[in-house]
């Protein structure tokens, strides 16, 4: 593996995804269908580079952002990818995309489709992409249900950080979210992490006793819709949702009742909301800047990528060791991800990676009540 590369560009791309031995790392934002007035995305200095960070080094920051994410400008770019070479000997590809071309399934859909090319050639085995926008065309004329708002969540509020932040990551083994699960009532893994997190960070975070908490998070609409959308419908086909509560039932309630919470929001995404929502975006005003800044501690914004092929990404040279966001600097914001890069068979460990941007004032006590209660 050379240790220096020479720059070279690339049209190819898609959200994170890594190479044999490397992390995948993207850089994305959960954001509208369309674009974007003013570039926004990381910057670094070439599309090839080399590092010398190693596998066991990498943590989300503004540094591996600069590192192996590329800069993109104008916003008009929808995609670029960065091959980072590591001391380590592995290859890191970075990948910043924006949300108004695709969402994460239809990114890593993109690659899967290149490693399999790259791998085999005029031989590979894909699934061609759907890319018929009309399947999610407003109605004509547009029309947003009454109850539509009181589940789903159109946008944040976000404002400057009263403090510094902090990146933790936890994991979550394989034996704990079954028994996690278990204690839930046999509820899905998403509905049962998120309530365990949820409930954690109102503890840690002590607000108003009766304040209003809120839980968001996006929804896959593909099997949502009626009919159907097809599953490698390519392009955004996700919506936030939002479940509410008194903080202090949220802290101190059964933890399968938190879970049933969640789950009752999931279960209301029926056809007429995903076309409330597809109308409401079609009326709305859009904002000019894509959202920075840290949520309100009473809300908290959980992204899972349970059951996404990000490690099914082979090139050639095996499956990625590890896949990740370069950077995660809202505060308010976590990641749910499996964690399978590390088994050597390719079967996965089972695992659940738990990645946190929270207020460093709170982060530690958060960790330790999820370890508490696992």
């Amino acid at each position: 593996m050379p240790t220096e590369a020479t720059p070279q560009q690339s049209t190819c791309t898609a959200p994170p995804v890594m190479l044999p031995r490397a992390p995948l790392i993207s850089s994305t934002w959960p954001g509208s269908r369309r674009l974007w007035p003013e570039p926004w995305w990381p910057s670094t200095p070439s599309p090839a580079a080399s590092a010398s960070t190693t596998m066991t080094e990498f943590k989300p920051s503004p540094e591996q952002r600069r590192l192996f994410v590329p800069r993109i400008e104008p916003s008009s770019i929808m995609l670029a990818v960065q091959v980072t070479f590591l001391k380590c000997g592995g290859v890191a590809l970075g990948a910043a995309l924006h949300h108004v071309a695709v969402d994460a399934l239809s990114a890593f859909h993109f690659f899967q489709t290149w490693s399999a090319f790259s791998k085999h050639g005029d031989h590979a085995t894909l699934e061609l992409p759907c890319h018929d926008r009309t399947l999610l065309r407003a109605r004509s004329p547009p029309t947003v249900h009454p109850d539509a708002l009181l589940t789903f969540y159109p946008k944040h509020t976000l404002s400057n950080p009263s403090g510094p932040l902090a990146i933790q990551i936890i994991t979550i083994s394989k034996d704990q979210i079954t028994s996690l699960k278990h204690l839930c009532g046999g509820t899905s893994t998403f509905c049962a992490v998120s309530a365990l997190v949820w409930q954690c960070a109102c503890v840690a975070r002590r607000p108003p006793p009766e304040s209003e908490a809120r839980l968001t998070f996006p929804v896959d609409i593909r099997r949502r819709a009626r009919p159907p959308l097809p599953s490698c419908y390519f392009g955004n086909a996700v919506f936030w949702l939002g479940v509410t509560g008194a903080a202090r039932d949220i802290a101190t309630e059964a933890l399968a009742s938190v879970a049933g919470r969640i789950k009752s929001t999931i279960d209301r995404m029926d056809d007429e909301l995903v076309r409330s929502a597809i109308d409401y975006f079609e009326m709305a005003e859009m904002d000019s800047q894509p959202p920075r800044g840290t949520l309100p501690q009473t809300d908290l914004h959980i992204t899972s990528w349970f059951g996404r092929p990000q490690y099914d990404a082979d090139f050639g040279w095996g499956k990625p060791e590890l896949m990740s966001l370069a950077e995660n600097s809202r505060g308010g914001f976590v990641y749910l991800m499996n964690d399978e890069g590390k088994a050597d068979d390719g079967a996965g460990s089972g695992d659940v990676r738990v990645l946190m941007c929270m207020e460093a004032v709170n982060i530690r006590e958060l960790e330790q009540l999820l370890y508490t209660k696992l």
